[in-house]
């Protein structure tokens, strides 16, 4: 699965509606974009509707068409999906637990108080792309100033954001911290959702941050509340 276009903060990648530049008449350059945009921009081929269909905040589960190892039995939140492309997270991957006192260190966060560096989070591998990139995935009641709303029920924010929090509150009941992220360029996820390399499903918070990750892939699949 090949990803373009990286993604900085959630911010949105680049458009490329702009006709290419070929060395041919105006009429023959007009004719190739014509037939090149319906399959950069499949959307429009979704379940026949002409309307964009965005996933973000739903759960993509991989299907057995999946064809890229890396993503075989996955499930992923969606974080952002428009015509400039899609991000998302692996929400079913647990890697390993990791003290908060070995946080603050990784970030250089100097908390206010050592009452809760002993306390341990569980990591997830959120994606081969930007493994940078820390995120924590919660729900709406639990969001602080900075985190970014996806939609009534799920907000993300950074680990800078949530290591303040945990001075303050305490870590969040449900939430998710993941390492690295998905990321797909425009009209790469259309083109693999009509291909069958994924299904669509609605984000259930009691399955989403339940006690067992691992078999949440099979949960989602057994639910038959798949939206394509």
């Amino acid at each position: 699965m090949k990803r373009v276009f990286p993604v900085s903060g959630l911010k949105k990648m680049p458009s490329i509606m702009k006709c290419p530049a070929l060395n041919f008449s105006w009429c023959r350059s007009a004719l190739y974009c014509a037939a090149l945009f319906p399959l950069v921009f499949a959307p429009v081929m979704v379940r026949g509707q002409n309307v964009f269909e965005s996933f973000a905040g739903q759960l993509l589960a991989a299907s057995p068409r999946q064809t890229d190892e890396v993503f075989s039995n996955t499930v992923i939140f969606m974080l952002e999906h428009d015509l400039s492309g899609a991000t998302g997270l692996i929400v079913n991957r647990p890697i390993n637990a990791v003290n908060i006192s070995q946080l603050y260190r990784l970030l250089e966060f100097e908390p206010e108080t050592a009452t809760e560096t002993g306390l341990e989070v569980q990591l997830f591998f959120g994606g081969p792309d930007q493994p940078e990139t820390m995120l924590m995935l919660h729900e709406t009641v639990t969001a602080i100033a900075e985190s970014q709303v996806i939609n009534s029920d799920y907000v993300i924010s950074g680990w800078a954001s949530f290591l303040r929090r945990v001075e303050a509150t305490g870590i969040p009941p449900r939430a998710i911290f993941t390492l690295g992220l998905v990321q797909w360029a425009p009209g790469q996820l259309e083109r693999e959702i009509i291909a069958g390399a994924w299904t669509s499903h609605e984000a259930n918070p009691d399955e989403l941050f339940g006690n067992d990750p691992l078999g949440l892939w099979g949960r989602v699949l057994a639910g038959q509340n798949s939206k394509l």
